[in-house]
């Protein structure tokens, strides 16, 4: 752990996303996931930073946030989502994610991969 400091990652994984690709061709559905992307950038602090990624998750680094408030951030950014409409070919509609948190110190990993790791089987 770089400099003693707590760092989380939050993965929101889309949960109705094989609806949303039965319904649309993927290049409609990244750009869908970079419009969730930007949503969530919205809610999030300077130092903070989040990036699309195997197509129907979002990545979300938190740098110097415990892991107890990291789990208050993701509740909150799913209650935001599943609040918000999205819209696709003139179709509105909602979407689900389901979030896991892992931190360096839960995890006590070396590398970014462990901790993808980690949180992906949370």
């Amino acid at each position: 752990m770089r400099y003693s400091q707590d760092f989380a990652l939050l993965v929101l994984e889309v949960a109705n996303y094989s609806t949303l690709v039965s319904m649309e061709k993927r290049g409609r559905i990244g750009r869908l996931m970079e419009e969730l992307n930007l949503f969530v950038r919205k809610n999030l602090r300077i130092m903070d930073f989040s990036a699309v990624f195997r197509e129907k998750m979002i990545l979300v680094g938190l740098p110097e946030i415990s892991e107890e408030d990291a789990n208050a951030f993701a509740l909150r950014i799913q209650s935001e989502i599943s609040a918000r409409k999205f819209a696709m070919d003139n179709k509105q509609f909602t979407l689900t994610t389901s979030a896991r948190v892992a931190s360096y110190k839960q995890v006590r990993a070396l590398y970014a991969e462990d901790l993808i790791s980690k949180a992906e089987k949370m």
